[in-house]
């Protein structure tokens, strides 16, 4: 038998002897009782020795597959041309589980085989089959060994595999976020020149623009909500100017922020000029919010713009994220912040232009109270002329209420109060006893009723408690401002008496002259031949503030009068004494505490006999009111001259920054329609035309705001040349040559051969442009014609058209600043109502000339410009602001004819 063993000895006991003999330890490990009988081993031993061979044999196969199909996934991912780079980027998953339990199973499996072979070789009858077993074991051993190799290998670039596919996982997102960030710039870009330029375009409307800029930043940066707010002038709320709602395309406003609800988001806006909330549930700043705010809105991340304008938060732009948190990027915080910029350009261009309009009201009001104010004195000066010069009666001047308005020096002499005193008071107050109340009270009501009183006698009560009888006449009149008021006329009856009585002249009449002295509402001062005050009056003594004892004996000059006017005051008070009369000088006194006032005095003597040398009189007049009340007019009207100026040189200044990047996107259109840039199609040619002739009417006009706001400054020069004015008509011709054939009109010019101007160039070619161009552009069908002629030292251009025509009552607007006459053409035709202003403020300030209007509605106009042919650098008028246009004179006829000239010394 291929298997048997020596037929003398029994299986297990050879086994048994050998194997104890000669492997101790291994038998009594494996087989630890002795009694054990392992006769099925050696009966089975080729048949367990083929299956585990076997079971080897498959595992190999199984590693060999398993390695194929790794190899082969490798390949047709990264080796294989008709696979796309797009699967690189999936993962592949290594079987390490799967390679581990076969490595373990062939592991157990050698073992298992190398035991075996081991423990049976020795009973096999033909060796050669241990031979090729032990062969057969180092055989899968070895290819094993490889297997398991290719298999880690294999594990290593699974490996590198997967680190590449995170890195193309990176590479990818990194160039998904760097093409998000471009379009977002752009559309970004594209945001702010779009605000910039609607900015230039309504500066004057800063709802429409902050409307504007809400909804464009929540379309740049995809947010749900926007809102403009802006700080109250206390600074202790934010009020909203706009609220957009993207989703409901809506235009709202919300209700006020209180600092004291919310300091620490006030706190945050005053520190940072964008603050970035990425979760609002977490941030500092947005904590005080409450819940159902956010929750309500379901906003979930915020971005703020904070507004600043000199140094100081004045707004805050808010942008609310809804569904969630957001993370926002650096350029969405850099563009959050130039809407911020746009938005405080906005707001300083409305506060310009809201003190500019205050200023020019504040100019208008107190012109308007100046004027009221001069004509009041000019009519109260009138009356109290008047009343001083032709009225020996007392004459009071009284509204409804019976109230004093005026009163006449006499009426202050006989009834003892002064004007000052007895004006607001009434009749009744100032003369009104308990025997002459009923009296009184029938005479109001008799005047009331339009009644006129004529020689009522009446017992009034003087300022000292005494009564004097007046024969009163009274009557109610209208004045100019149709105001009712009552005119009382009383002649004093005891003058009369005093006349009958001869006896009593004397006493009268130093009675009489003691009262006046005494009551006069003016200081009176009695000064004898050495300067030396003798008499004062009372009011004399309460304006020097001086006691009468302290003042009696005193020096006047030296007392009174200021060291500024003691000389003035010496030399008069020397020519008065002499017996001139002086009325009106002014002096500048003083009183006890040193305090300074002017006053305006009258100086004379008075010589009681013969050989008296007389004492000198002095009436003084405090007119420091008076003064301070003039200098206040005339800072005032300096003050609005002055910001008259500022004005125009505001708008020049800005008009020239305006006029700058305007010159250079005129500039790149050109280059960009030239084809210098690239090829355009037709549709990109025309969008960009019509940006480009917008542009330049954009340009015309800005420099007709520079020049009449540098000729209202006072900053435009008159450059005088030498020149043909055909070929100036042939350039003006040329310049509108592409209107005129638009339109089919024909342009004549009649001019004189070679006659040579000596004027500016320049301005004249603009005045004569500006006519021609309004004379083509109102003329539907026709002719203009251009006809030049002389008439001794004096230039006539008459621009003659077949237009419109110009009604009498336009006639009246045709020159003033921003006018445009209503007409069928004015929609189709661009303009501002400058044009003609300018030309008319060219020719008279800048070229000493003229211009007429002669024009018949429906059948046409004509145009006249005169003036000189040579004119000197220095005719030019000065200056006069839009406020100041003079009235226009009108020759209303048939046909209507306007005349605008400069002076009447320079016309023809």
């Amino acid at each position: 038998m291929l298997f048997s063993t020596s037929p003398q000895a029994k299986p297990i006991d050879f086994y048994t002897s050998d194997l104890l003999a000669q492997y101790p330890r291994i038998f009594a490990l494996i087989y630890p009782d002795y009694q054990f009988s392992l006769s099925w081993i050696i009966t089975y031993k080729f048949e367990f020795a083929l299956a585990i061979l076997f079971l080897l044999a498959a595992i190999l196969l199984a590693l060999l597959l398993l390695d194929w199909q790794l190899r082969k996934v490798v390949v047709q991912r990264f080796l294989s041309p008709t696979f796309s780079a797009v699967t690189t980027s999936e993962q592949i998953d290594y079987p390490t589980q799967k390679v581990w339990l076969i490595g373990m199973l062939f592991v157990a499996c050698l073992i298992i085989f190398y035991i075996h072979m081991l423990l049976t070789y020795q009973f096999y009858a033909d060796q050669r089959y241990v031979q090729w077993m032990s062969v057969g074991f180092f055989v899968f051993v070895l290819y094993g060994s490889y297997l398991f190799g290719n298999l880690k290998r294999s594990k290593q670039l699974e490996k590198l595999i997967n680190k590449l596919h995170m890195q193309n996982i990176d590479k990818n997102i990194m160039q998904e976020k760097l093409q998000q960030s471009e379009h977002r710039l752009q559309m970004q870009n594209a945001s702010l020149a779009h605000l910039a330029a609607m900015q230039i375009g309504n500066w004057q409307n800063p709802e429409a623009i902050f409307r504007e800029i809400a909804q464009v930043s929540a379309e740049a940066l995809d947010v749900e909500r926007v809102s403009v707010w802006r700080f109250n002038d206390r600074f202790t709320q934010l009020e909203c100017l706009g609220l957009y709602i993207k989703s409901k395309q809506l235009h709202t406003v919300s209700m006020p922020l209180a600092a004291a609800d919310l300091p620490a988001y006030f706190q945050h806006l005053k520190q940072s000029r964008v603050i970035s909330i990425n979760d609002v549930y977490q941030h500092p700043a947005t904590a005080e919010f409450t819940q159902a705010y956010l929750q309500d809105n379901n906003i979930g991340a915020m971005l703020d713009g904070t507004i600043w304008l000199n140094n100081e938060v004045i707004g805050v732009i808010c942008h609310e994220h809804i569904n969630g948190p957001r993370e926002w990027t650096l350029d969405e915080q850099n563009f959050v912040g130039s809407i911020t910029d746009l938005a405080r350009l906005t707001l300083e261009a409305h506060k310009r232009q809201q003190v500019e309009d205050s200023l020019s009201h504040q100019q208008k009001h107190l012109e308007t109270i100046v004027q009221k104010r001069t004509a009041s004195i000019e009519n109260n000066a009138k009356l109290f002329r008047f009343l001083v010069e032709r009225a020996p009666v007392t004459i009071l001047y009284m509204n409804i209420a019976n109230e004093i308005i005026e009163m006449n020096p006499e009426a202050e002499r006989v009834s003892g109060y002064s004007r000052e005193f007895a004006i607001g008071k009434t009749y009744h107050e100032l003369f009104g006893t308990e025997q002459n109340k009923q009296q009184l009270s029938d005479l109001d009501r008799q005047v009331a009723y339009g009644k006129k009183i004529q020689g009522e006698e009446v017992t009034i009560r003087c300022a000292d408690g005494s009564t004097i009888e007046l024969t009163v006449s009274r009557s109610m009149e209208m004045d100019d401002d149709n105001n009712p008021v009552i005119i009382s006329i009383g002649q004093d009856m005891s003058k009369h008496k005093a006349l009958e009585a001869n006896a009593q002249k004397l006493v009268e009449s130093e009675r009489r002259y003691s009262y006046i002295v005494k009551h006069a509402p003016l200081p009176i001062i009695i000064i004898d031949k050495k300067g030396r005050i003798i008499e004062a009056n009372p009011e004399a003594i309460s304006d020097a503030g001086y006691s009468r004892d302290a003042m009696i004996g005193q020096n006047f000059i030296e007392l009174l009068v200021a060291k500024e006017s003691r000389k003035k005051a010496v030399a008069t008070s020397a020519r008065a004494m002499k017996g001139e009369d002086f009325r009106a000088i002014e002096l500048l006194l003083q009183n006890s505490a040193g305090e300074k006032y002017e006053y305006q005095c009258s100086l004379g003597a008075v010589v009681e006999s013969a050989g008296d040398e007389g004492q000198l009189v002095a009436i003084a007049l405090d007119i420091s009111r008076q003064k301070s009340l003039q200098a206040s007019l005339i800072t005032a009207r300096e003050a609005a001259e002055s910001a008259d100026r500022i004005k125009s040189m505001f708008v020049a200044s800005m008009s020239h920054e305006l006029r700058t990047p305007l010159n250079s996107i005129i500039g790149f259109l050109g280059v960009v329609l030239q084809g210098m840039s690239g090829e355009l199609n037709l549709k990109q040619k025309d969008q960009l035309s019509r940006a480009y002739h917008s542009a330049q009417h954009l340009l015309s006009l800005i420099s007709d705001v520079i020049d009449i706001s540098k000729i209202e400054a006072g900053f435009l020069e008159v450059h005088i040349e030498k020149f043909e004015l055909e070929l100036l008509l042939a350039e003006v011709e040329q310049a509108i040559e592409h209107i005129s054939a638009e339109k089919n009109i024909e342009i004549t010019i009649n001019s004189p051969q070679y006659l040579t101007l000596e004027t500016d160039r320049k301005r004249l070619y603009q005045v004569i442009l500006n006519v021609v161009s309004n004379a083509v552009k109102y003329t539907t069908k026709g002719s203009v014609s251009i006809e030049a002629s002389v008439d001794k030292n004096w230039l006539s251009v008459a621009v003659t058209d077949t237009g419109i025509g110009i009604g009498e009552a336009d006639l009246a607007r045709l020159f003033q600043p921003f006018e445009r006459i209503d007409s069928p053409l004015k929609i189709k035709t661009l303009g501002t109502g400058l044009g003609l202003y300018l030309t008319r403020k060219i020719l008279f300030q800048l070229l000493a000339g003229t211009v007429e209007v002669q024009s018949e509605l429906g059948k046409g106009s004509t145009f006249t410009i005169k003036l000189p042919i040579k004119i000197s650098s220095t005719i030019a008028e000065p200056s006069v602001s839009i406020l100041d246009e003079p009235t226009t004179p009108i020759n209303t006829s048939a046909k209507s004819t306007l005349t605008l000239t400069n002076t009447e010394k320079n016309r023809p």
